[in-house]
């Protein structure tokens, strides 16, 4: 398998990666501002293809922001989304596309029956083809809190096991709970990056969708800013302290989800530097 970004980037140094939408590689203003900032190592392209055609432009979208910015593509791929039957062709298209980091996720919406059903399984068939991929995968560290952390390393030992070379962060408010897993996995996977998948929560809209779609409760603290000062300068800070602890964890990278506003991206990432 290709080591680029596990190898090349994170290697003792602090990684900073972003989320962005096919919706915003559309909107000028939002690629000019993704240009300023030259501190961002790698940009990850949201998939939410539901045929063949969205799919192709996906691709195109992809290699042309890949060479625009010169920064490595890292391609969101649910397995939900893709009919096992199609695989071949599918990585086929990748490669043709020059798309050959993959981070390999469940998928949010019901899966067809012919297609995967699992990321483990997809990373597995990825993995032992005969093309060159850097794979990644996602890991939930609420997890911890309900099924434990002995269940939650079975789960990454599957992934693992299945070809995952570095680990991406579900969206997450308890810095104890990243440090436990982080602690865990030196221990278990030296080798393997984990990297802190981070989503500054600025509005009671932003709340309740994390609420509703993920099921995770906000911290106290912040619900009662984004009660009270939903665009209050306080709530600002209240997220770069957040930060800064979480840095002082030593995680191999930070990456922003989509939708954060970017000219606050600019602010946080400022804050290692």
């Amino acid at each position: 398998m290709s080591n680029h970004l596990k190898n090349n980037l994170y290697q003792n140094q602090l990684i900073f990666s972003m989320e962005v939408t096919v919706a915003d590689l559309k909107r000028q203003d939002t690629v000019k501002k993704i240009n300023q900032l030259t501190n961002l190592q790698y940009l990850s392209l949201v998939n939410h293809t539901k045929n063949d055609q969205e799919w192709q432009e996906l691709l195109t979208a992809g290699q042309a922001l890949q060479m625009r910015t010169q920064r490595p593509l890292l391609l969101h791929l649910p397995a939900g989304t893709i009919a096992e039957s199609q695989i071949q062709q599918k990585l086929i298209a990748l490669q043709e596309n020059q798309l050959d980091h993959l981070l390999i996720m469940r998928g949010d919406r019901v899966a067809p029956a012919a297609n995967y059903h699992s990321a483990t399984s997809l990373l597995k068939d990825i993995n032992k083809s005969a093309f060159n991929f850097d794979l990644g995968a996602t890991v939930d560290p609420n997890k911890i809190a309900t099924l434990g952390l002995p269940a939650l390393l079975s789960e990454i030992d599957t992934k693992i096991a299945a070809g995952a070379e570095f680990l991406i962060t579900q969206i997450f408010f308890d810095l104890g709970l990243f440090k436990q897993l982080q602690e865990a996995l030196q221990q278990r996977y030296p080798q393997i990056p984990l990297i802190a998948g981070v989503f500054p929560v600025m509005t009671v809209k932003q709340g309740q969708w994390i609420e509703n779609n993920l099921g995770q409760g906000l911290p106290v603290t912040l619900t009662r800013r984004l009660m009270t000062l939903p665009a209050d300068p306080q709530l600002k800070q209240y997220w770069c302290g957040w930060l800064k602890e979480l840095l002082l964890t030593g995680p191999a990278g930070v990456h922003f989800f989509a939708g954060i506003d970017i000219d606050f991206i600019k602010e946080l990432m400022d804050i290692a530097y």
